[in-house]
């Protein structure tokens, strides 16, 4: 407390914000004041936040004697803020189903999966700031309690930005965020692609611990491992694929694998891998190897549907007593005969339409020789000839590229075809251009090719 004259003090609060002024009703008060005097004596204690108003209004109205008169008031300290993240992902993504643009709804697209790739921004880190100082009423400065930086919120596989503003992931993967610590795990793993996840597209590996259920689809960039069984889904990977329990594909759902697939069994389903196929049981599929086939363990059983393989069909046991109508090929990769049949296809196509256009030219020639071909026409027959030089070419380029293909089909010889129990009649086999039709069975033999013909040798 400051006395300012016999009469007046002035009290300022503990924390310098405040101050008041108490007149006191028991001192000697003069009957002529100087208020400038009394608020200059003020103002040499209180140098911030002063309001000489309230001293003038204490004096030129009935003044309350005793009563705190408050006049000055000091400017609060703003504390800095604390270091946060800003996240450019959603915590918990939403199960919500895609609206497709005819109105309807796909719930099997419910985007579950909050997935980067390798240099996605993840988050920002928003610096702390250090605040704003504060003021006593007598002047004095009051720092600020300055904002706590976060704790270092790298996991695994992410990175600071060179300026530390950003979290950036350093591989493809899924976002994990627990304990504080944001990650990218280039795994997921799930229970089952079903009902609960929807259709998964994922650029990394996956791990499921039971069942790829019928109508859903899994895709991955990595390989993929199925605990339980593909229970009419579709399975597509760019790396090796296993699924322990089984593939059962009724008749229309696929597996495909830019590299190797090994499984139980594969039954009604269709298959592609460019690698080598391992199961102990093929049923009526249409399976598609760039390596080879392989069937092992106890049935090691070829049956029903086309089996084709780069290299070699190996199996214990190939058709059935029955009879099964089954197609094995070897010796020429199954996309090099896609390629080959879409080369046919392209031909059928090319061809008629080339055959039109020559009957077109004839007619605009004709007209032409009469002096019947306005501006228009002639620009039409001006573009017909264009087309024809074009298609005659594509067409003799795809006829090229036809012949040379069926040369190298007519020539393969690689292929073998081994059985160390049984081929069961009603077994065709194709080795490049040669095929046979068994019709006796043949036990533990190897089949290959020799000149035009395919010849049974020992296993």
């Amino acid at each position: 407390m400051f006395k300012i004259n016999e009469f007046l003090d002035l009290n300022i609060t503990r924390d310098g914000m405040e101050a008041y002024l108490l007149i006191s009703r028991d001192r000697f008060f003069p009957e002529s004041l100087d208020l400038d005097k009394i608020i200059k004596s003020v103002s040499d204690q209180v140098k911030y936040g002063l309001d000489e108003s309230k001293i003038r209004d204490a004096f030129n109205s009935d003044i309350a004697y005793d009563t705190p008169i408050y006049i000055a008031k000091g400017k609060a300290p703003v504390n800095g803020e604390d270091g946060r993240i800003e996240k450019n992902f959603e915590p918990e993504q939403p199960l919500v189903p895609k609206l497709l643009p005819d109105g309807t709804v796909d719930f099997k697209e419910l985007g579950t999966i909050n997935q980067v790739r390798s240099g996605d921004l993840i988050a920002r880190i928003i610096p702390p700031t250090e605040g704003e100082e504060g003021i006593m009423v007598t002047g004095e400065k009051v720092p600020p309690r300055p904002g706590r930086k976060i704790v270092s919120p790298l996991g695994k596989n992410v990175k600071l930005s060179d300026d530390e503003t950003e979290i950036l992931s350093t591989t493809s993967g899924l976002i994990l965020d627990k304990d504080g610590k944001i990650s990218v795990d280039n795994v997921y793993t799930a229970d089952s692609i079903g009902v609960a996840t929807g259709n998964i597209d994922f650029d990394g590996s996956v791990v499921v611990k039971k069942d790829v259920l019928n109508g859903f689809s899994l895709r991955s960039t990595g390989v993929i491992e199925i605990k339980g069984k593909v229970e009419g889904g579709d399975v597509f990977s760019n790396s090796e694929i296993l699924i322990r329990q089984g593939i059962q594909g009724y008749g229309k759902h696929k597996v495909e694998t830019m590299q190797s697939l090994s499984t139980k069994f594969i039954e009604n389903a269709n298959i592609s891998a460019e690698g080598n196929i391992t199961a102990e049981a093929i049923m009526h599929s249409e399976v598609e190897s760039g390596g080879n086939i392989i069937c092992i363990g106890k049935k090691g059983l070829i049956v029903g549907g086309t089996v084709m393989a780069k290299r070699e069909v190996i199996a214990r046991t190939i058709g059935s007593s029955m009879a099964t109508q089954t197609v094995i090929e070897v010796g020429t990769d199954p996309k090099y005969k896609e390629k080959y049949l879409e080369i046919q296809n392209k031909l059928k196509e090319y061809e008629p339409k080339f055959k039109s256009i020559l009957s077109n030219i004839q007619v605009f020639e004709t007209l032409k020789k009469a002096d019947k071909l306005d501006d228009a026409k002639m620009e039409l027959f001006d573009n017909l000839l264009i087309a024809r030089t074009s298609l005659h070419s594509e067409i003799e380029n795809l006829k090229s590229e036809l012949e040379r293909m069926e040369e190298e089909i007519k020539n393969a010889k690689d292929g073998k075809v081994r059985a160390s129990e049984v081929i069961h009649p009603g077994v065709k086999i194709v080795i490049g251009s040669a095929f046979m039709f068994v019709r006796d069975p043949l036990k533990n033999c190897t089949l290959y090719r020799d000149g035009a013909d395919i010849r049974i040798g020992p296993n």
